[in-house]
């Protein structure tokens, strides 16, 4: 590796202060970069015995000091806020704000006789240039409560609740976890030192409450024309996962099934924390995969997969084949019956094979199986129209999803002398 890119690299993996001044630097390391909460079932109902109600956040705050400074305290706060924003007016402005957990740790302060040590019970010191034994360490803490040029390390370890809500970002309110570390320095012309570091507390959904082998079975007849099946294989998938779908299309007339469309919707809606007013933001429509008739997948879908168990378009070899069939079957009828011989139709794109040859072996049902690609965390950052907003425990929104599927058909229209118009219709399908 080339000498620079390797001072860069090395740069960008040094951590940040997040306040620095007057010769003191201060650092929040976090142990681990998120934080997994677990134990709330996907729909709020229940917490399952045997699991964890709580996560800890374990991490150090860290003083690095250039130079002699005194100090009054230090304080290490870990602050949850939830906001939503409003269009009407509320009491407190066009948004509401609430603290869901605030713990306070103070790891030094000067008022304070009864540490330990002189600098609290939880710190450690590092020299710069040296490491010093013990004598050494007790000789620095005796002499005086100024900080000399140290790495002044502060472990803390912080309990979150089991129905302390996880971070969530929706389009008109946000939870955030911060972590705020406060200095505060004696002396008039020596400012405080306030630092923020933004807390990644996710929410982890119950195994057993996913509900992900839980099929749901869809089967209606359209206008006598098309009897369908529709089995989702779940009721709960994770982010990036794939939704096992399957279609059985059973054809009762000569019907054109021109593809089949997937989407997911996303409905929002958010509450006042008195839980008086409410708004509902306008429903999410996003295509996961789109499949026309006579055409393979594009290239948009190549996540997805989609294969034909049974029945279904025919290859350009089986068309020929079934064509020449056709042809002779229509030349045998007009012998028996001695009338004008019937021009086969012009070629057609159709699920459901091609029906309009009048061959009894195309009536049977088609069966495809899909699994659609859900957007995964990558793929939404690419695409802001892709964006999914996950279900969450936050009690002030709620976050519904649901599949649609859309079947495009046509049909021959009945009223026309020619028998050649179709009339057009897609079947909707929630």
């Amino acid at each position: 590796m080339p000498v620079r890119s390797a001072k860069l690299t090395a740069t960008s993996l040094a951590p940040m202060p997040v306040a620095s001044g007057s010769g003191v630097n201060c650092f929040i390391l976090l142990a681990e970069h998120d934080v997994f909460l677990s134990g709330i079932d996907h729909d709020r109902e229940g917490h399952r015995g045997g699991q964890s109600g709580t996560a800890l956040l374990r991490g150090v705050l860290q003083l690095s000091v250039s130079k002699n400074i005194k100090i009054k305290a230090v304080q290490l706060e870990l602050l949850g806020r939830a906001r939503t924003e409003w269009l009407q007016k509320m009491n407190s402005g066009y948004y509401e704000e609430e603290i869901l957990q605030a713990q306070v740790v103070t790891f030094f302060n000067a008022m304070n006789n009864e540490w330990k040590y002189d600098y609290g019970n939880q710190c450690k010191f590092r020299l710069k240039s040296t490491s010093p034994n013990d004598n050494d360490l007790m000789d620095e803490l005796n002499r005086s409560k100024s900080l000399s040029p140290h790495y002044h390390s502060n472990d803390g370890t912080e309990d979150l609740k089991r129905l302390s809500s996880e971070n969530a970002q929706v389009q008109y309110g946000f939870v955030k976890w911060e972590l705020h570390a406060a200095v505060d320095r004696a002396g008039i012309f020596n400012p405080n030192l306030h630092g923020v570091k933004e807390v990644s507390i996710v929410r982890v959904p119950d195994p057993l409450s996913l509900e992900m082998t839980e099929s749901m079975l869809i089967s209606r007849q359209w206008q006598g024309q098309l009897y369908y099946d529709i089995i989702i294989s779940g009721k709960c998938f994770p982010v990036g996962s794939k939704i096992p779908i399957t279609f059985q299309l059973t054809p009762l007339a000569k019907i054109q099934v021109h593809g089949l469309n997937v989407f997911v919707i996303e409905s929002i809606e958010y509450w006042s924390n008195d839980r008086t007013a409410a708004r509902k933001a306008s429903s999410r429509k996003i295509l996961l995969l789109s499949k026309l008739a006579g055409r393979a997948l594009a290239p948009s879908w190549a996540f997805s997969d989609l294969r034909t168990i049974r029945g279904g378009e025919l290859s350009p070899e089986q068309r020929r084949e079934a064509r020449e069939m056709a042809a002779r079957q229509r030349t045998a009828e007009v012998s028996r019956q001695r009338i004008a011989v019937q021009p086969l139709p012009e070629p057609s794109t159709n699920l459901v094979g091609d029906l309009d040859l009048g061959l009894e072996s195309f009536w049977g049902p088609t069966e495809i199986e899909v699994d659609v690609q859900i957007p995964t965390c990558g793929m939404m950052a690419r695409n802001e129209n892709l964006k999914l907003y996950p279900e969450c425990t936050w009690r002030n929104v709620n976050i519904r999803h649901w599949i649609q599927v859309i079947l495009p058909t046509s049909r021959l229209d009945p009223v026309d002398p020619t028998g050649r118009k179709h009339q057009t219709f897609e079947i909707s399908i929630n």
